[in-house]
C-alpha cells in the first residue's frame, strides 16, 4: 500500500509521505536523487526530531549528473577541451589582447596631437597697473587656444617603441603557442598516468584475489590436517603486504582525475569526490626509430621559446635606440588658434583672434647623466638576454636528448619485459601446479605470483614511459612537427589461450606423485576458449575450473584476471600473462 501511494504521488508532482510503524524498512526517510532542471528538482525527505522522520519536504539543490551519467572522454578529447577552457591558455590569450593595446599607444606618436587650453579670470580693479583706474577695464578676463602638434624627428624614439611593442606582441603570442605545447604534454601526462593507474588496479586487485584464494585453500588445509598454522600465517601476511599497493593504486586513480580535471577545468560535483568524467584508452606501444640529429635540429628551428629569447634580444636593442635618443635633439611642428578677450570696454571688438603656424625644438644640455645610466641599464639586460638565449638552447638541447635516451629505455624494457610476462605467468602456472601436487613448497608458490604482478606492473610501468617520453620528446620539438598519435584504442584484444596441457604433464616428469600418492601426474584443465573483449570493460584471463580444489588433489588453478589493453593498429600487441606460443614446450622452464 505504501509503494501505491508513493507511485502516485511521484507522478502527481507531490511526494509521498507515508509511515508504517510496524515495518522497519519504512522507518527510514525516503530519500530521491536530484537532476539538474531546476523546475523538476524532486523533495528530499530529511530527520526532523520533534516530528519523528515526517519531516517537511526540503528542495534538493541542483546537482552534477549521476555517477552512471558522466561522459566518457577519449585523449583526443581531453586535449580538444583542453585547449577550449584551460585557464593558463585563456590567461595567454589576454596577454595577446593587452600587447595589442601596446601597439596601438605606440601608433600614437606617429598621429597629430589635437590639444585645447582655456582661461577664464576676474581681476580686481587696479590690479597690476601703476597707472589710475580705467574705468573701462573689462573685470573678466578669457583665453582660449587650440593647437595641432607633430612630432617631426625625435632621434628614433618613436619608430623604435612602435617596433618594440609589436616584438611585444609576437612574444606573447610565442609564449601562447609555448602555454599549449605545455598543456597539451601536461594532459598527455596525466592521461596517461589514470590509465597506468586502472592497469595497476586491475594486476594488484589480481594479486590480492589469488593471495586470498591460496590463503583459502591453506586454510582448508589446516582444517584437514595437511599443513601446518605457519603456512597458513605466511598466506596471510603475503595477501596483507599486497593491499597496500592496491590501495595506492586506487589512490593514485583518483589523484590523476583530479589532476586532469583541473587541466580541463571540469569541476566535481559539491560535496563528492567521485570523477565528473571518465576516460577510455589503453596504453598502447607502437615503436618509432628517431635520429637524434634531426631532432636537435628542429627543436633548435622550432621551438616558440628560442624564438621568444631572440624577440628579448631585440627588444633590448630597440630600446637602446630609445634611450640614446634622450641626448639628441627633438623637433615638432604646431598650428593652432587663439581666441583672446579685450582687456577695454570701450574697443572695437570683445575679443582678439588669429592663427599660430611654426616650429619648435627642445635640445636637452645636461640630463645629470639620466640618460647614460638608462643606456647602461639596457645593455646590461641586453647582455642578460643574450645567455638567457644560449641557457634556453642548452636547456631544450638536454630536454630532447633526455627524452630520446628515456624512449629508447622504456622501449627496450617493454621488449623485455613482453617475454618476461610471458615466462612469469608460465612459472606461476607450473610452480602453484607442482605446489597443488606438493612438488614445490609454498614459499615457491608465492614467489611466482610476487614474479608475475612484477614483470605486469613492470611492463605497464615501461608503456607509460614510453608514452611519455614519446610526448616530452613532443614537447621538447613544439607543436609544429607532429609525432604523438593521440587516438588511443579503446578496447582490449581477445583472450590468448593457456599452455597446452601436455607440456604442463611433461614438465611435471612421467614419475612425479602428487600430494594423494598415486603414482599418476596431475591433470589439467582444457585451456579457456577466446573471449571477445568489451569495449568498455577490460578483459580478463579467466582458466576454466573443472573441479573445487581440495587438498591432497591437484584441481584447477584460480582465475587470473589480467587486464591487456590494446595497442594502437600496427603495434605490437599488448603483453598478456598468458603466452601465445604455437610451441609451449620451446619456452617452458624446466
Amino acid at each position: 500500500m505504501v509503494g501505491i501511494v508513493g507511485l502516485l504521488g511521484l507522478l502527481a508532482g507531490v511526494p509521498a509521505l507515508a509511515q508504517t510503524a510496524d515495518s522497519p524498512a519504512d522507518a527510514a526517510p525516503a530519500t530521491t536523487v536530484s537532476t539538474p532542471p531546476a523546475a523538476d528538482l524532486p523533495h528530499v525527505m530529511v530527520d526532523d526530531p520533534d516530528h519523528g522522520n515526517m519531516a517537511a519536504p526540503r528542495l534538493a539543490p541542483p546537482t552534477a549528473p549521476a555517477i552512471d551519467q558522466r561522459p566518457t572522454y577519449t585523449l583526443r578529447e581531453c586535449i580538444d577541451l583542453a585547449l577550449r577552457q584551460n585557464p593558463d591558455l585563456l590567461i595567454a590569450k589576454k596577454n595577446i589582447e593587452a600587447a595589442d593595446g601596446g601597439i596601438i599607444a605606440a601608433r600614437a606618436a606617429f598621429l597629430p596631437q589635437l590639444q585645447s587650453n582655456g582661461v577664464l579670470e576676474r581681476l580686481q580693479q587696479g590690479f597690476g597697473t601703476i597707472q589710475p583706474q580705467d574705468p573701462d577695464q573689462r573685470p573678466d578676463q578669457y583665453y582660449v587656444t587650440v593647437q595641432v602638434t607633430e612630432e617631426l624627428y625625435t632621434g628614433g624614439a618613436n619608430s623604435n617603441r612602435m617596433k618594440i611593442a609589436r616584438l611585444a606582441k609576437s612574444t606573447q603570442m610565442l609564449n601562447y603557442q609555448t602555454a599549449i605545447d605545455t598543456v597539451i604534454l601536461n594532459v598527455r601526462l596525466a592521461y596517461y598516468a589514470v590509465l597506468l593507474a586502472q592497469a595497476n588496479i586491475e594486476v594488484r586487485t589480481q594479486a590480492v584475489d589469488l593471495l586470498s584464494r591460496q590463503a583459502d585453500a591453506e586454510q582448508n588445509k589446516l582444517t584437514t590436517g595437511l599443513t601446518s598454522r605457519t603456512s597458513v600465517l605466511r598466506a596471510q601476511v603475503s595477501r596483507a603486504n599486497e593491499l597496500p599497493a592496491l590501495l595506492a593504486a586506487k589512490n593514485d586513480l583518483l589523484n590523476g582525475y583530479v589532476t586532469l580535471s583541473q587541466l580541463l577545468d571540469i569541476p566535481y560535483r559539491p560535496g563528492s569526490n567521485d570523477p565528473p568524467f571518465q576516460v577510455t584508452g589503453s596504453l598502447g606501444y607502437s615503436p618509432h626509430k628517431y635520429n637524434l640529429a634531426d631532432l636537435l635540429d628542429k627543436a633548435d628551428a622550432a621551438r616558440p621559446e628560442l624564438k621568444a629569447a631572440a624577440n628579448a634580444i631585440e627588444t633590448e636593442e630597440k630600446q637602446l635606440i630609445v634611450d640614446r635618443s634622450a641626448l639628441l635633439p627633438h623637433i615638432d611642428a604646431f598650428a593652432g588658434y587663439d581666441v583672446t578677450s579685450e582687456a577695454s570696454e570701450s574697443a572695437l571688438h570683445s575679443y582678439e583672434d588669429g592663427y599660430t603656424v611654426g616650429l619648435s625644438g627642445t635640445w636637452q644640455i645636461f640630463d645629470g647623466f639620466q640618460a647614460a645610466g638608462h643606456m647602461k641599464a639596457t645593455k646590461a639586460r641586453m647582455q642578460a638576454a643574450i645567455a638567457t638565449r644560449d641557457q634556453t638552447r642548452l636547456q631544450i638541447e638536454a630536454s630532447v636528448r633526455q627524452a630520446y635516451n628515456q624512449l629508447d629505455e622504456a622501449a627496450s624494457t617493454v621488449e623485455s619485459q613482453d617475454q618476461n610476462v610471458t615466462l612469469a605467468r608460465e612459472s606461476y602456472v607450473l610452480q602453484n601446479a607442482s605446489y597443488d601436487a606438493g612438488l614445490a613448497t609454498q614459499l615457491d608458490a608465492l614467489q611466482g605470483q610476487v614474479d608475475l604482478t612484477t614483470a605486469q606492473t613492470t611492463e605497464f610501468q615501461a608503456r607509460y614511459d614510453y608514452l611519455a617520453a614519446t610526448a616530452q620528446l613532443q614537447r621538447a620539438l613544439s607543436g609544429q612537427f607532429e609525432i604523438v598519435n593521440d587516438t588511443l584504442p579503446p578496447s582490449a584484444p581477445s583472450v590468448q589461450p593457456l599452455p597446452a596441457d601436455t607440456t604442463q604433464k611433461k614438465d611435471m616428469g612421467p614419475g612425479d606423485t602428487g600430494a594423494s600418492g598415486s603414482g599418476a601426474a596431475p591433470s589439467f584443465p582444457p585451456p579457456a576458449a577466446p573471449v571477445p573483449a568489451s569495449p568498455s570493460t577490460p578483459s580478463m584471463v579467466p582458466v576454466t575450473p573443472t573441479e573445487s580444489m581440495q587438498p591432497g588433489n591437484p584441481g584447477p588453478l584460480p582465475p587470473l584476471p589480467v587486464p591487456s589493453p590494446l595497442a594502437p593498429p600496427g603495434a605490437a600487441p599488448y603483453p598478456s600473462a598468458i603466452p601465445n606460443n604455437p610451441n609451449p614446450a620451446q619456452s617452458r622452464i624446466p
